[in-house]
């Protein structure tokens, strides 16, 4: 008997890896339109139930893939699911049956250089036009920085610098500014030619991202809020980002900075 007992024990404790299939269920709240018996509408704040899935792009199903392709192409000109390699991770959100959000992870093998770290690339960032404001994006920021196996990633994306539905690379840059994301060190932020030496988050008493600068042809060196300039380009070692600034955060970020 004790010896079952010893052995149910041991079962419990045995934890096991994150499956490609994991589903979080979750809520947000969205304004929702009522009448009264004036028919006059108002507004009331409703609990919507979300559910966030992690699969391989190879796994997901046919249905899936039709709702993620024509959420790719609302949001993105000459995009689709047919650009996004099957092995990339994709993660989305549901609201019942309607995919809502999605974004990719595309998983490199090598190590980077200045450290023994992954490289985890996000990109394909989408979240449906009548859901945005409702906090989607950071859910789905939040549940990457809790995927255990990441935990020792480095994260990158790209503050694009084309114009999709009213956001451009400046939007872009304070949108994932706020989600735990910055400019690398090294980084020269066009127009004003400061250089980025260092780069310190802060969560209290709010969050926020603070740059040490130091102007590249005087040498003089600033701080300053991510909120207080909007980059138009970026290089680093001497290279122009042709595509957009490139960000970088981790998954203590994601978690701190997307979690309420």
């Amino acid at each position: 008997m004790n010896m079952m007992v010893r052995s149910m024990r041991t079962l419990r404790r045995r934890r096991k890896p994150l499956p490609l299939s994991r589903v979080k269920r979750t809520r947000v709240r969205a304004e929702l339109p009522r009448t009264t018996r004036g028919r006059q509408t108002l507004t009331s704040n409703t609990e919507v139930k979300t559910k966030t899935h992690i699969k391989l792009v190879s796994a997901l199903s046919l249905a899936e893939q039709q709702q993620i392709d024509n959420l790719i192409k609302t949001a993105f000109e000459n995009e689709g699911l047919s650009h996004v390699e099957p092995t990339n991770v994709c993660i989305f959100i549901t609201v019942q049956t309607e995919i809502v959000s999605v974004m990719f992870l595309k998983i490199f093998q090598e190590q980077l250089p200045e450290s023994p770290k992954k490289r985890v690339y996000i990109h394909t960032v989408c979240v449906s036009e009548k859901h945005r404001g409702t906090g989607l994006l950071h859910k789905m920021f939040g549940f990457v920085g809790r995927i255990s196996r990441f935990k020792d990633a480095v994260f990158e994306l790209t503050a694009a610098n084309t114009v999709d539905h009213g956001l451009d690379q400046a939007a872009r840059f304070r949108i994932y500014s706020k989600s735990g994301f910055s400019l690398p060190a090294g980084t020269i932020i066009e127009p004003s030619g400061y250089k980025v030496l260092s780069v310190n988050f802060n969560t209290k008493p709010q969050k926020s991202v603070v740059y040490t600068m130091q102007d590249s042809f005087t040498g003089k060196k600033i701080q300053v809020s991510y909120q207080d300039f909007d980059p138009t380009g970026c290089s680093i070692n001497n290279i122009k980002q042709e595509m957009g600034c490139s960000m970088k955060s981790d998954s203590k970020k994601l978690r701190d900075f997307n979690t309420k």
